[in-house]
């Protein structure tokens, strides 16, 4: 079929209603033996990738994609280990900006069943990723207004009740024949404490219905993260950690409010460095996406990384694996960015890391 390499010159009825259907489904479909050498591809691959099919055909993976596209590890790991992978979700690089793909490897074999390539399905995802974050926003915001409302009722009461607590604490502290006094106390001292906890939980409730507004100035985002790194960088070396920073050569600067994402910076390396309690690496990047004149901050760790039924959960309120965690953290840093006119994506295996991506808007030029 002419639009599938010249390795495909079928001549049989079979060969050519199997062209056919590649042709027809709408994912991309690449083949490759075992050398890595591409020996099919079908018209979508060209559409999803922006690759002639003609001019890859013939060609080993490794002169079509680069050492650090993740589609290059991939495959390499399939035809090193001949096993398949499936639903893998990438974000890879296309024309200066950021796609969404699903990828799936199978091996492929002959019909003596000897394996004699694999051959790599990808799927564009784009449109799914982002319809996934509308509803999560929208979620968000319909829980935020409920929340706050819960929040107001509840506030009341628990005023009252820390008040009278703290009045009986002073009468049994001007006491001294009240028996058990010194048990009592405990009691009351484990009271207090459960009131500040709500207390706590009812202001984290306020602050995710009623978000401050966004005060706008110029934002180097090299050298907020440099504060962030700066100051956590004891408790780094404490737990054997190994930092790296990937900076862009220029600092890109945003409009946006220095202190909210700092927040959110912060959330996301405390995530890391938790995940990570026996050591490990953590790498935080920077890169440009010349096509939307965007700023792209990469945060990627070593840790234990999120289970698969857990990844589309961790930025929904109040959802934590942590048993002291509030579930707060990454709704309130998705909210931030999302007020920032940005998008954070998640991307983890469990047993090898975690990596999460934001995107910012960056304004024409820099500007101090």
């Amino acid at each position: 079929m002419e639009n599938l390499s010249p390795l495909t010159n079928s001549s049989s009825k079979e060969d050519m209603f199997s062209d056919f259907i590649l042709e027809s489904i709408r994912d991309g479909i690449i083949s490759f033996d075992l050398n890595g050498v591409i020996t099919s591809a079908n018209t979508a691959t060209q559409t999803i990738l922006d690759l002639s099919v003609k001019e890859i055909a013939g060609k080993p993976y490794k002169k079509i994609f680069l050492e650090n596209n993740p589609i290059y590890h991939i495959i390499e790991e399939s035809l090193n280990s001949k096993k398949p992978y499936d639903d893998l979700d990438i974000i890879y690089p296309l024309n200066g900006k950021k796609i969404s793909l699903r990828v799936s490897i199978c091996v492929n074999y002959n019909r003596t069943k000897e394996i004699i390539g694999i051959i790599l399905i990808i799927k564009d995802i784009s449109n799914l990723k982002r319809i996934e974050r509308n509803i999560r926003n929208e979620r968000l915001i319909a829980v935020g207004r409920l929340t706050g409302s819960i929040a107001h009722e509840i506030r009341n009461p628990l005023s009252a009740m820390k008040i009278n607590l703290q009045l009986l604490e002073e009468q049994m502290d001007s006491s001294s024949n009240i028996p058990q006094q010194e048990k009592l106390l405990k009691y009351i001292k484990i009271i207090h404490s459960e009131i500040q906890r709500l207390d706590t939980i009812l202001q984290n409730f306020i602050r995710f219905s009623r978000p401050p507004s966004i005060k706008y100035k110029s934002v180097d985002i090299h050298l907020l993260l440099d504060n962030i790194l700066s100051l956590l960088l004891p408790e780094a070396q404490n737990q054997g950690m190994e930092m790296e920073k990937l900076f862009l050569a220029t600092n890109p600067f945003i409009s946006g409010d220095d202190n909210q994402l700092e927040q959110v910076f912060l959330n996301i390396i405390i995530n890391s460095f938790q995940a990570m309690p026996e050591g490990g690496k953590f790498q935080v990047k920077t890169e440009e996406e010349l096509l939307t004149n965007s700023v792209i901050i990469e945060f990627l760790d070593t840790g234990e990384g999120i289970a698969p039924e857990n990844i589309d959960k961790i930025f929904d309120l109040y959802f934590t694996t942590k048993p002291e965690g509030s579930g707060f953290g990454l709704s309130i840093a998705l909210r931030i960015i999302k007020d920032h006119n940005g998008t954070i994506d998640v991307e983890s295996k469990k047993g090898v890391g975690t990596r999460f991506v934001i995107k910012l808007p960056r304004k024409s030029g820099n500007f101090v």
